[in-house]
């Protein structure tokens, strides 16, 4: 038996299933990672189509009010806000993407 584990055979065979389990893990983690990046894609789409279709509901609005009206004023300064900060999601969500890519690679 001690021959046969020091035989060269073996020792091939023990690392081709070493890599063979490391490559399993590789793969499935890779997969996790394509996973959470297009459920990150669909989330995002999602939140930012009805962020701007709130936003173009109440720009709608606002335009029927009079200019000097400081109502229109104040809803103006939160549809402000509200893009600004719309802005800033999604780029935290295009950085959230980025880091979980494998090797930070572009996105095809």
């Amino acid at each position: 038996m001690s021959q046969f584990v020091h035989d060269h055979g073996f020792v091939l065979l023990f690392c081709c299933l070493i890599g063979a389990v490391l490559g399993g893990f590789c793969h499935a983690r890779s997969r996790r990672l394509r996973e959470r990046e297009r459920l990150a894609r669909e989330i995002e789409d999602a939140l930012v189509q009805n962020a701007q279709s709130v936003i173009l509901s109440v720009h709608g609005i606002v335009k029927k009010l009079a200019a000097s009206d400081p109502t229109r004023q104040k809803v103006e300064q939160a549809l402000d806000r509200a893009d600004k900060q719309l802005s800033e999601d999604r780029d935290r969500v295009q950085d959230l993407r980025a880091r979980t890519r494998p090797g930070n690679q572009p996105p095809r």
